[in-house]
């Protein structure tokens, strides 16, 4: 309920045990071209342990159906969970066999399950050497990234006069200057694996952070590329310092990263608070940062032009009725994702409503998935105005129910439905500001949907 469910340690007893719901990640798991599920729950059965599962939850006609489980460890700590070619990869932090479990895990593990047969069974790690039982070379091929290839490989690096650094575990070490006995270290941070570069073999996005000597902690991400089997890191860019990565996937060959920054004017002694997502694409040898994709539904078979909850898709987001602020009816009908009206009656300028970004969810807590969308509207004159939109499956059709604005000449990174949470990262500008210049801020605002209207959250 709400993500968590409770139940008695014993029979009688006032103590509870609890589940709950930690990570999820969207993708295609038995192959049948629907959206399915994989999940991470936690269980506290009582004592001190906390025991995490993954679950392969199934999409059957629409409805979520928890499939296939696995343990993944007591008192782990996981990073990611992502569904990759139906394969389900976890990415977390174990302790080594001989460790008590007062030890904080800091062993970097991947594991794979696939669904087979009603059970997860989990893929053999990968294990180094050649195709076919040549183990003439130790290098990973396209099926055999494993935890030890990335905590060995070799990484560009900002700091060592050699501009790279071979880790050791997981790290490495150099002098802050010629004959300190101080040093600098480099380490792995977090990982993920997918296809980088297109050729359908894994590659993999790592972060690493640096600590050169001084207060700083600088963050990077790097594109690995699997060059006949063996990693090599083909580029790599500033996240940041002292910023907080929460996590590192790649998606269509996109390396996508989550983090928390500051403000331009925040002191580096603040937390970061500022949720960001930034995206990089390799081309050419470097990573390319870029601007977030649109997000969108299944593409499915939309004859009846009704969409039920595995069924919308962006021609059903394209052609919806959205609530306007500025058309006299209120609304605005979409026609291939525009709707354009007069400035003024008798006017040859015409005022512009488009359809920017979408994403799927379940908004209303109902079971069937909804929308979020953001659309711009250019009434005339200078001003571009950005709202975010709650769309409603009802029975079939997307209602529009509630809009929210999001401001002017703002830049929507991207929108996402979290636990029934509308989420939208932007780049605003600082009060004082001018519209003419760039918007810089990062800003994570959410709303939910609360009688008929979107109510925005406080920051957390």
């Amino acid at each position: 309920d709400g993500g968590e469910y409770r139940y008695p340690v014993a029979e009688g007893s006032a103590a509870e045990a609890v589940i709950r719901l930690e990570r999820w990640s969207i993708g295609d798991i038995d192959g049948d071209g629907a959206a399915d599920a994989a999940a991470i729950t936690s269980e506290r059965p009582g004592g001190s342990g906390t025991f995490y599962f993954v679950h392969a939850v199934l999409n059957d006609s629409g409805a979520p159906r928890d499939r296939a489980f696995a343990f993944l460890g007591d008192r782990v700590r996981v990073e990611s969970v992502a569904v990759q070619d139906g394969v389900l990869v976890v990415a977390l932090y174990d302790r080594p066999e001989t460790a008590s479990y007062s030890e904080e895990p800091t062993v970097p593990v991947i594991r794979r399950f696939r669904l087979d047969g009603g059970a997860l069974t989990e893929l053999p790690a990968p294990t180094s050497g050649g195709n076919d039982g040549d183990d003439a070379t130790d290098a990973p091929d396209a099926a055999q990234i494993s935890a030890d290839d990335l905590e060995n490989a070799t990484y560009l690096a900002e700091g060592p006069d050699a501009g790279e650094a071979t880790l050791d575990g997981g790290e490495y070490r150099y002098p802050v200057a010629e004959g300190s006995a101080a040093e600098a270290v480099i380490r792995l941070e977090q990982w993920s694996i997918g296809d980088i570069d297109g050729d359908g073999a894994d590659d993999a996005a790592a972060i690493t952070s640096e600590r050169p000597g001084g207060s700083g902690v600088f963050s990077y991400v790097h594109a690995l590329r699997n060059e006949s089997g063996d990693l090599r890191d083909t580029a790599f860019a500033f996240l940041g310092d002292r910023v907080r990565v929460e996590s590192v996937a790649v998606q269509d060959g996109v390396l996508v990263v989550a983090l928390y920054d500051r403000p331009e004017t925040a002191s580096y002694s603040e937390e970061p608070t500022v949720a960001v997502i930034r995206r990089f694409q390799l081309e050419g040898g470097a990573l390319r940062e870029m601007l977030a994709p649109m997000s969108g539904g299944n593409s499915g078979d939309d004859a009846t032009g009704a969409t039920d909850a595995d069924q919308i898709s962006a021609d059903d987001l394209e052609n919806a009725t959205y609530l306007a602020e500025f058309p006299d009816a209120g609304e605005a009908t979409l026609d291939g994702g525009e709707y354009r009206y007069p400035v003024a009656e008798g006017s040859a300028a015409e005022a512009v409503i488009r359809l920017e970004r979408w994403s799927i969810g379940d908004i209303d807590g109902d079971g069937a998935e909804d929308a979020a969308a953001i659309t711009s509207e250019r009434p005339g004159g200078s001003g571009t105005f950005y709202f975010v939109h709650a769309l409603r499956n009802e029975s079939g059709d997307l209602r529009d129910r509630a809009f929210a604005f999001l401001g002017d000449r703002v830049r929507v990174e991207s929108v996402a439905v979290h636990d029934g949470v509308i989420v939208v990262a932007l780049y605003d500008r600082p009060e004082t500001a001018s519209y003419s210049e760039e918007p810089t801020v990062p800003v994570i605002r959410r709303f939910r949907l609360e009688g008929g209207a979107l109510t925005e959250l406080p920051a957390p």
